[in-house]
């Protein structure tokens, strides 16, 4: 009984229908729509809530008058950063 048992193992694992059943390659197409969904996410929903939080303080701070403008100049540079980064990584690898 052992003996068929490890037959049929030895069986599975070797054939490849079963070692491809997932398309071939499904452990880095699943880490690439991982990083793209994590890239989609950073890029759209986090940066738009960020930017208006950040905004929106910015524009307390000058209402209230303690606002420095390196200040404001370092909050809208990042913001131009964040929603930019993927036409400014694409222009660098030279795909845009």
């Amino acid at each position: 009984m052992s003996a068929s048992l490890v037959a049929l193992l030895f069986l599975i694992v070797l054939s490849p229908d079963i070692a491809y059943a997932a398309g071939g390659g499904a452990l880095f197409s699943s880490g690439t729509n991982f990083l793209q969904a994590l890239q989609d996410l950073l890029t759209n929903t986090w940066v738009r809530i960020i930017g208006v939080i950040s905004v929106a303080i910015l524009g307390i701070a000058w209402m209230v008058g303690r606002v420095s403008f390196m200040w404001a100049a370092s909050v809208i540079g990042g913001l131009v950063i964040a929603f930019s980064a993927v036409a400014i990584v694409g222009s660098v690898e030279g795909v845009i």
